[in-house]
Order: C-alpha cells, then structure tokens, then sequence
C-alpha cells in the first residue's frame, strides 16, 4: 500500500509556513467541498473566496455549515486579492476555468493552479497547459 500522508513533520508546520489557496467558485458545490477540505489541512489557510452571484456574501450565508469558522468574504474574481496566494484551486466548470484561470496567473505568477471540475477539460493552448504544468510540478 503506498502511503498517502506526508509525513507528521510535513503535517505540523508552524502557521507561518502554511500554504495560502484562493477558491475560484467557492459557492459552487466543488469549490464548497474543497473549502471544507482545505479547513481540514493544518497546512492551509485559505486566503481568498470567489463567486460571482454570491459577491459580497458571507460564505455561511451560502452555507450554513461553514458558520463555525471565519472565512474570508465571497468577491468576484477581479476583486479578490491574489497578491499573498500561493495556489488558487478553480471549482469553475471547465467552459470559463481556462479564461479566468490564466488572467489569475497572468497578474499573479507566484500563484500554483489547480483545476478541479465535473466537465472534461477541452485541449489547452500549448503554453497555458506548461504554464499550468510547471507551475504544479507536473
């Protein structure tokens, strides 16, 4: 059986250390998983929330589950702050990931994107994909 884990050393870094994610499309029922997920992860702090027809919302307004914990407020794409994530997790379908997601690494390439959707991935311009690729350690 291959081991899943990180090691505890890995799991247990200071706060200082944590991983800083941005959700694109955090109302959506795959962005409300992975931010449920990440709260999960001592290694995550989650820095920005998006969702264009909850813009303004508190994540708790949309799902009451998340009212045990302070998350940062729901804002469209354009104005949430991208400036301090490390990587932005897309829950968008894959119809408008590839346009938002490339104008979020465009004005902020120290971000990692990863993709996570219910539609199949349509074929991505050459350097977008090794954008991407290289930018997950893929």
């Amino acid at each position: 059986m291959l081991e899943t884990l990180p090691s505890p050393d890995v799991r247990t870094k200071p706060m200082s250390d944590k991983i800083r994610i941005g959700v694109l499309g955090a109302s959506g029922y795959t962005g409300a998983d992975l931010v449920r997920l990440a709260l999960l992860h001592p290694n995550l702090e989650i820095a920005a929330l998006t969702a264009s027809s909850h813009a303004g919302k508190a994540m708790a307004e949309v799902f009451p589950h998340f009212s045990f914990v302070e998350l940062p407020k729901l804002t469209t794409v354009e104005d949430a702050d991208w400036s301090s994530a490390d990587a932005v997790f897309c829950g968008l379908p894959h119809g408008t990931t590839q346009e938002i997601t490339r104008s979020v690494l465009e004005r902020h390439p120290q971000a990692a994107a990863s993709l996570l959707a219910a539609t199949p991935a349509p074929e991505c311009p050459a350097a977008w994909h090794h954008r991407v690729a290289s930018s997950i350690g893929s």
